[in-house]
C-alpha cells in the first residue's frame, strides 16, 4: 500500500543518512545510482536486493579473508 511505501522510504532515508556519513568518514565509496535502483526495486519479488547485498558483503569479506596461512 501506499502508506507502507512512505513509512519504508522515510526509514531509509532517516538510516540512510546516518550510513553515507560514516561511509564518507571511513573513505568507502558510494555507488549512488546502483543505491537508487536498489531502493527503487526493494520490494520487486522478481529481484530480492537484499539477497544480492548479502552476497555482495559476504562474496567480498571472503575474498579478504583469502591470502597467506603463513
Amino acid at each position: 500500500s501506499n502508506k507502507v511505501r512512505q513509512d519504508f522510504r522515510r526509514q531509509v532515508c532517516d538510516h540512510l543518512t546516518g550510513v553515507i556519513q560514516v561511509a564518507e568518514r571511513k573513505s568507502v565509496s558510494i555507488d549512488f545510482e546502483q543505491l537508487y535502483w536498489d531502493l527503487v526495486m526493494w520490494g520487486n519479488p522478481k529481484r530480492d536486493v537484499r539477497v544480492e547485498w548479502a552476497s555482495r558483503y559476504w562474496g567480498a569479506q571472503t575474498a579478504g579473508e583469502g591470502g597467506d596461512a603463513n
